[in-house]
């Protein structure tokens, strides 16, 4: 997962196909799949197994509905980039409550429930601890269904920070689920989580800078190890672009803020880009017609004009009426 948020930081925005199948895999609940892989036992393999189905089937119902319908391709990545905005701040809270507040000593072994582990020292049924737990995790869901709303009214400008979210937080808990799975103190561990919250955000902002510059997008494109990474990148992309094809629900995406003008009157959109080919169609048929008809005029004017007559022609027929002039005056003299 190192490499796939790498590469989705830096080259999401060139690597959509690959983005979608990414937050499809999210939406459909690959962490609850790592978090059981972490406790996995004889007893809870059932459980597992139903979690992967539904990870694999939801994956590729959510990618080919995302590839093929605009508005549900912008509700789930604003959905996912709630979630993920707030994990990290979440995750971090949560611990800091449960250590302060609800007074637990640290933590345990890790379980379904709690698979970063279980709190010691304290009443999980205790009403401070149900309050720390369900606020922060009701918090999370309802700025998760904000953002899919947000998402699709300002679609351009959530597209980029969604994508680089994507990927920084694929990055940063691949590292920080490492870190956390050596470290055996809690101090250590709450630590590791306070870093983790400040570099996945710090992570955000270095993928929008990157992919917002185009400048900054091409060095990345062109370093020596990001190159190898990039190149794998676009042929995923033009694989998944074959087998999931394009948008058909749009025949131009426009900015998430506007509406098209033809929409804002309540006017189809093709049917006003029709009504506008058939007059540009008429007016240039008319320019067309005017142009044959001076055309015509012009050489009837010619054929009608009586012609002037060439100099030569002239000077020869003056010569000839001198000649005949003169023949005539010998003519009177000689009678």
């Amino acid at each position: 997962m190192l490499a796939i948020g790498l590469g989705a930081l830096l080259f999401g925005v060139r690597a959509k196909k690959v983005v979608i199948v990414v937050e499809s895999a999210l939406a459909s609940g690959y962490f609850l799949v790592i978090d059981s892989l972490v406790v996995l036992s004889l007893s809870n393999m059932d459980a597992l197994f139903r979690l992967c189905v539904g990870l694999v089937t939801g994956t590729f119902a959510l990618a080919f509905t995302a590839s093929k319908n605009e508005s549900a391709r912008y509700i789930m990545k604003g959905m996912v980039l709630g979630f993920l905005l707030t994990g990290p701040l979440t995750d971090l809270l949560t611990g800091t409550l449960f250590l302060t507040w609800v007074g637990c000593d640290g933590y345990g072994e890790r379980t379904e429930r709690f698979p970063k582990g279980e709190p010691l020292g304290c009443d999980t049924h205790s009403p401070p601890f149900l309050v720390s737990f369900y606020v922060l995790f009701g918090l999370q869901w309802l700025l998760s269904f904000m953002m899919g709303k947000v998402a699709l009214r300002f679609r351009k400008r959530v597209l980029t920070l969604a994508t680089a979210q994507v990927g920084a937080n694929l990055f940063v808990s691949s590292l920080g689920s490492l870190l956390v799975a050596i470290a055996s103190g809690d101090d250590v561990r709450m630590a590791v989580f306070g870093a983790r919250t400040g570099l996945t955000y710090a992570f955000t902002a270095l993928g929008v800078c990157t992919m917002a510059s185009p400048r900054l997008s091409v060095c990345a494109q062109k370093a020596p190890v990001l190159r190898l990474l990039f190149r794998g990148f676009m042929r995923i992309e033009s694989k998944l672009e074959a087998r999931l094809g394009g948008d058909e629900s749009a025949v131009d995406e426009v900015r998430g803020d506007e509406e098209p003008p033809a929409a804002a009157f309540g006017i189809d959109p093709v049917d006003a880009a029709e009504a506008a080919a058939t007059v540009i169609q008429s007016a240039f048929r008319g320019k067309m017609a005017r142009r044959q008809v001076a055309e015509v005029r012009q050489s009837k004017d010619a054929r009608t004009k009586p012609q002037a007559t060439p100099p030569a022609a002239a000077a020869a027929a003056a010569h000839m009426t001198n000649m005949l002039g003169s023949l005539k005056s010998m003519g009177k003299s000689m009678g």
